[in-house]
């Protein structure tokens, strides 16, 4: 099978601006070794092929191996490709220990595979609860699909990784991927201490970069009961064009517009400045069809609405 080398032309990243909540952890893989407290676990102990020209048994760190416009962008990375095209790659990347101390906690994190389309890496995040014993890592909270059968057009279950350099399709199966961001909610785990873990489990594809881990929650003071209205509007719903965003409240504070894919993908991140009220056009003809979810933040206040792109 052949692999191929090509380079990013740009990396696709939001972020959520917010000065009212907590870090509970933050990685940027800013250096060339494992963060203090991580753990990277090679769990398949198979060789990497000669041919890929990386030689690290699970996870490494350092520039994106296919290139970045950017060359201080540093990121974990693992790769897929192992010595004879064997199966059953498994490497394990966890976090310290993270304390859920109540509903408001996120869980934030960028990924590329390196190829779009053919040779496309997935993977899972998964929570554990107890340990790090991989074993005790029994919550699939995000997966990730990965092309399969040398085909292309044929992928697993899992949400599609769609940021690249270019449309991927069957005449362009190696568009770079480009990091784009994720994000899910850890309410499920208020009240407890976990691991979470990015589990590279790929076959024969190429190699997968996860970077800005972040976990936050609401500051103390911005989940006290506030007074007001918060009136969210979105229509049409469903839509193939543009969404009317429409927002009224009793209490002017920043405003803030993100939309995220059903699979918490961030498509859509603009802040608004300070206002009570908010009338927003926003071209959504490109995403594809399916379901989203807009969240419209008023300082320390959510509103949250589901709208459906069709086509």
């Amino acid at each position: 099978m052949k692999k191929q080398l090509l380079s990013i032309a740009a990396i696709a990243c939001f972020s959520f601006a917010n000065a009212q909540t907590d870090t509970l952890l933050y990685e940027n893989f800013n250096s060339d070794s494992l963060p203090a407290g991580w753990m990277n676990v090679d769990q398949d102990s198979l060789p990497q092929d000669p041919s890929s020209g990386i030689t690290d048994p699970a996870w490494f760190f350092g520039n994106f191996i296919v290139g970045s416009t950017d060359s201080a962008e540093m990121v974990a990375q693992s790769s897929s490709w192992l010595q004879g095209f064997a199966p059953g790659n498994k490497d394990w990347l966890i976090t310290p220990a993270i304390s859920i101390t109540d509903s408001t906690a996120m869980l934030t994190w960028e990924s590329a595979p390196s190829q779009v389309g053919l040779y496309q890496d997935g993977y899972k995040v998964v929570v554990s609860t107890t340990t790090t014993a991989l074993a005790s890592f029994t919550d699939t909270v995000a997966v990730y699909a990965q092309n399969i059968n040398d085909d292309a057009t044929q992928f697993s279950t899992g949400t599609m990784h769609t940021a690249s350099s270019a449309n991927p399709d069957t005449t362009a199966p190696f568009d770079n991927g480009l990091l784009a961001q994720w994000q899910l909610s850890l309410s499920a785990y208020s009240g407890q201490t976990i691991y979470v873990a990015f589990l590279h489990d790929s076959d024969d594809d190429f190699v997968l970069a996860v970077d800005d881990v972040l976990v936050t929650k609401l500051a103390a003071a911005s989940i006290e009961e506030r007074t007001g209205v918060y009136d969210l509007n979105v229509y049409p719903n469903p839509t193939s064009d543009v969404l009317q965003v429409k927002y009224n409240s009793t209490v002017s504070d920043q405003l803030q517009i993100t939309i995220l894919s059903i699979g918490g993908k961030v498509v859509y991140n603009k802040m608004h400045g300070t206002n009570n009220q908010l009338q927003q056009a926003i071209s959504v003809s490109e995403l594809p069809a399916g379901n989203y979810f807009v969240y419209l933040r008023n300082g320390d206040h959510i509103n949250i609405e589901k709208f459906a792109v069709v086509k």
